[in-house]
């Protein structure tokens, strides 16, 4: 009776899964190849627009207003290792990110033109290099315990945004070696920049 039960049990789900499928397909080809949409990201991208720290008494809008952002994150990854690795044991790993966007439009009137300084301080434990001792660091935040200068340029747009030129120290990963679909992993074989391009491409 229980083996009957989760035949039929196993037969539903196949075919929901398969309504599920001709429905997304017939939704797909309705759409031209141009405006079709790759579909709703499992998570969001951008931060929202409410701020932790509210308008700062309207400084912050103060700064917008006059092209000045700045942003201050803070990432935690507490991860626990109940079993498997050498040891068992919980670490917690930290980052604080400041990113300052100056848009020299608004400045001094430089159409197309802005300066981005980013930096980083990251601090805590790691529960590969303590515990686990596998090559790819469970959290995403861990490396580099220390404060970190990510970018410091200048960029300018031209044609109508149509071209982009930066000079300065770039954080090139986060444009050429980077997915948004990467940040669904918490650990950094996918997270961010795949760890395991940097080890296999040629020093």
């Amino acid at each position: 009776m229980h083996k009957e039960f989760r035949v039929r049990v196993s037969i539903v789900i196949v075919i929901l899964c398969c309504s599920a499928a001709v429905a997304r397909s017939q939704d797909i080809s309705e759409a031209s190849a141009g405006t079709r949409s790759l579909g709703p990201l499992p998570f969001q991208l951008i931060l929202p627009r409410e701020h932790l720290l509210g308008d700062w008494y309207g400084t912050r809008t103060w700064l917008e207003d006059r092209g000045i952002v700045p942003t201050l994150t803070f990432v935690t990854d507490s991860l626990g290792n109940p079993s498997g690795g050498k040891e068992q044991g919980f670490t917690t790993a930290n980052n604080v990110g400041l990113d300052l966007n100056f848009d020299l439009e608004k400045l001094c009137g430089l159409e197309g033109g802005s300066f981005l300084l980013s930096m980083s301080y990251r601090f805590g434990g790691s529960l590969s290099a303590n515990y686990i001792h596998n090559v790819f660091t469970v959290q995403q935040v861990f490396g580099g315990e220390t404060f970190h200068l990510i970018n410091l340029a200048y960029q300018q747009k031209l044609f109508d945004d149509r071209v982009e030129l930066r000079l300065g120290r770039i954080a090139t990963g986060d444009d050429f070696l980077v997915s948004p679909y990467n940040y669904v992993f918490v650990q950094n074989g996918f997270d961010g920049n795949p760890v395991g391009i940097f080890f296999n491409s040629p020093v």
